[in-house]
C-alpha cells in the first residue's frame, strides 16, 4: 500500500506555512495567516508560491528566488511542528498485523540530490513499519 506522507499521514501544514512564511519575510513579502495555507497547499510547490506571493510580484524570478529560500528554511524545519494525524500510527501498526506492505511518498521539497533517504519521523516509526523513505525529486511538488 502506498501511502502520501505530507497531509495524509502527517499534518505537515504548520511547517510549510512557517517555512513559506519565513521565506516571504525575508524578501518584503507580507505573511499568511495558517489557515490561509490550507488553500494554497495541494498542487505542489511552485504553486503554494504563486499562490502566496503578491499578484505584482509573481514574475519568474521572483518565484524562483522564493521557492528556492522555502526549500532551504523548510529543509532545517520540516519537523518542528509536523505530526502524524490522530490514529495514524495505529492504521499503520494494523495494517502491519495484517502483512500489508507499505510504502511512502513524500512531498519533495529538494532537488539538490536526485534521491536522498530521510528518517520517517519517530512517531510514525514502529517495529513493523519502514525506518525510512527514499525522496526522490525527479519531479517537481510531487
Amino acid at each position: 500500500m502506498l501511502f502520501d506522507l505530507d497531509g495524509t499521514l502527517l499534518d505537515t501544514l504548520e511547517d510549510l506555512a512557517d517555512s513559506t512564511n519565513a521565506a516571504l519575510a525575508q524578501l518584503g513579502f507580507p505573511p499568511h495567516p495558517l489557515d490561509a495555507y490550507r488553500y494554497f497547499v495541494g498542487d505542489g510547490v511552485t504553486n503554494l508560491i504563486l499562490r502566496t506571493l503578491p499578484e505584482a510580484h509573481r514574475d519568474e524570478a521572483t518565484v524562483a528566488r522564493t521557492m528556492d529560500l522555502m526549500r532551504r528554511i523548510y529543509g532545517e524545519h520540516w519537523a518542528d511542528k509536523t505530526r502524524p494525524y490522530p490514529g495514524i500510527p495505529e492504521l499503520l501498526d494494523a495494517l502491519a498485523e495484517c502483512g500489508v506492505k507499505m510504502a511512502v511518498r513524500p512531498l519533495v521539497v529538494s532537488s539538490e540530490r536526485m534521491e536522498e533517504t530521510r528518517p520517517i519521523p519517530l512517531p510514525l516509526r514502529g517495529p513493523s513499519r519502514p525506518s525510512s523513505v527514499l525522496w526522490a525529486t525527479g519531479a517537481e511538488g510531487a
